[in-house]
């Protein structure tokens, strides 16, 4: 028999209560009238809570992740035009923003 060890999932938090009335599931003025980017910005939200650290997102193909020399966030893809701005604070990661990519 095989024994899986699970690890523990990444802890995370948000730095913007507006993201997190979204993840949430309640209406937010600036996103819920796109209905793409609400179903991205869950699924994107979803894997991170799967996430037991920031290589399993960067492992994650479709989310493109990104890191930049000049500001300390991150970014993930939740679309073509959306991406979600996070930064790692030790082991927790800070959801900050989503920003429009163009």
């Amino acid at each position: 028999t095989h024994s899986i060890i699970f690890g523990k999932p990444m802890q995370y938090k948000y730095k913007d209560k507006k993201l997190q009335k979204l993840a949430q599931g309640e209406f937010v003025k600036e996103y819920s009238s796109d209905t793409t980017l609400v179903r991205a910005f869950h699924k994107c939200i979803n894997q991170i809570k799967a996430a037991k650290n920031l290589n399993d997102l960067k492992n994650i193909r479709a989310l493109h992740y990104e890191s930049y020399r000049e500001r300390p966030e991150c970014s993930v893809r939740l679309n073509k035009q959306w991406r979600l701005m996070v930064r790692m604070e030790g082991e927790e990661m800070v959801i900050c923003a989503i920003e429009n990519y163009h």
